[in-house]
């Protein structure tokens, strides 16, 4: 594995995969520890990544911030912690905004959305 790509990847969807990440985890530290873990994983080469990259990278990040949960055992409620999307305007109170109407949806329809319009999948 080059670190090369790695970086490159997490260039292009680092923030998407954080925001994935935090539509599922619900808190964003723990969503910034399961994106630096699933990193950390390609680049000890402990992963292999074949195929589209980006899909990759979500699907690790789903499975890694599921075995958080399963970890945890318990759901963490998303507090006001700051931003943890970007919003297409680039406005905090845009991204606020979008976190507050993502937190109102169901987490199988929070997930769709992130993937859909972050993640662009």
């Amino acid at each position: 594995m080059d670190h090369g790509d790695a970086l490159q990847w997490y260039d292009e969807h680092g923030r998407a995969l954080l925001a994935y990440a935090c539509a599922l985890l619900r808190d964003p530290s723990a969503a910034e520890d399961v994106l630096q873990q699933v990193f950390l994983n390609v680049l000890r080469g402990r992963s292999t990544v074949s195929g589209n990259p980006a899909a990759y990278l979500f699907r690790a990040v789903r499975n890694s911030a599921l075995n958080h949960i399963r970890r945890q055992s318990r759901e963490v409620e998303l507090g006001d912690g700051g931003v943890w999307l970007e919003s297409p305007d680039g406005s905090t109170e845009t991204a606020m905004a979008l976190q507050s109407a993502l937190r109102t949806l169901p987490d199988e329809q929070r997930e769709v959305v992130v993937l859909k319009i972050w993640g662009q999948l």
